[in-house]
This record gives C-alpha cells, structure tokens and sequence, in this order.
C-alpha cells in the first residue's frame, strides 16, 4: 500500500515535470517568434528608411542638375542677347552716319 502511494507519488511527480517543459519549450518558442517578429520589423523599418534617404538624395540631385541647366540657359541666352546688341549697335545708320562725320 504505502509503496504503491509512492511509486504513484513518483509516476506523478514525473508526469509534472514533463509538463513543465513542455510549457517551457512553449514559451520558449513563443518567445524566439515574438523576437523574430520584431527582428524583421526592425529590418524593414532600416531598409525603408534607407530607401527614402536614397530617394531625397536622388531627388536632391535632380534638382540641383536641373538647376544648373536652367542656369546654362540663361546664361546663353544673355551672352546671345548681348552679342545681338553689340551687333545692331555697330550696323545702325546712325553709327555710319557718325563715323562719316568724323
């Protein structure tokens, strides 16, 4: 009688820590997920915030070529306008009229 309340004592005891582990592995492993989880989220996170810094560069640098073309063409555009005046100013009839004077 008393050997069998304790081997029954014992099967018991056994059977509680069986369980016990496995709701560790459990938890465990809910744990690893959660982690794993948050790991990828903070990956994504870098990776599109790394894809937006890239875009602003890009776009930075668009602007500032742009920029520069607009620029160019102004500038042509004042050396053209200039040249263009030194010319009708040289051609004017006025000006043969004063250097025939002269």
């Amino acid at each position: 009688m008393i050997r069998r309340r304790r081997e029954e004592k014992k099967k018991r005891r056994k059977e509680e820590k069986k369980k016990r582990r496995r709701e560790e592995k459990k938890k465990r492993r809910r744990e690893e997920e959660k982690r794993r989880r948050e790991e990828k989220k903070r990956e994504e996170e870098k990776r599109r915030k790394e894809e937006a810094k890239k875009k602003r560069r890009e776009e930075k640098k668009k602007r500032r070529k742009e920029e520069e073309k607009r620029r160019e063409e102004e500038e042509k555009k004042r050396r053209r306008e200039e040249e263009e005046k030194r010319r009708n100013i040289s051609f004017t009839p006025t000006s043969w009229k004063n250097e025939e004077t002269s």
